[in-house]
C-alpha cells in the first residue's frame, strides 16, 4: 500500500533491497519480482540479489549480506554535524 502511494504521489526517493535464496518458495520469489516490476521505478528504487542454492534462513543470508549492505549504504546519507 505504502509503495503504491509513494508512486502516485512522486513522493521521496525510498530505497529496498531484496535477497532470496534460489531454493525459496516459487511464489515469494515471483511476489518480489512482480513488486520490482510494479513499483521499482522512481521515487521506488529496488535491488534483488537471488543467492544460488540458498534457502529462507540464517545461514544464507547472514552469510550474504556483503553485497545487499554496500548497496544500501551508498544509498543513505552521511551523518549531518550538528550546528
Amino acid at each position: 500500500m505504502l509503495a503504491k502511494q509513494l508512486a502516485a504521489n512522486k513522493g521521496r526517493d525510498v530505497y529496498i533491497a531484496f535477497q532470496v535464496g534460489s531454493k525459496e518458495n516459487r511464489a515469494t520469489i515471483s511476489g518480489v519480482k512482480k513488486f520490482m516490476a510494479t513499483y521499482g521505478k522512481s521515487p521506488l528504487h529496488t535491488k534483488y540479489w537471488e543467492i544460488p542454492g540458498g534457502r529462507h534462513n540464517s545461514t544464507t543470508y547472514l552469510s550474504n549480506m556483503r553485497e545487499p549492505l554496500k548497496w544500501i549504504s551508498k544509498q543513505m546519507e552521511g551523518p549531518t554535524p550538528s550546528p
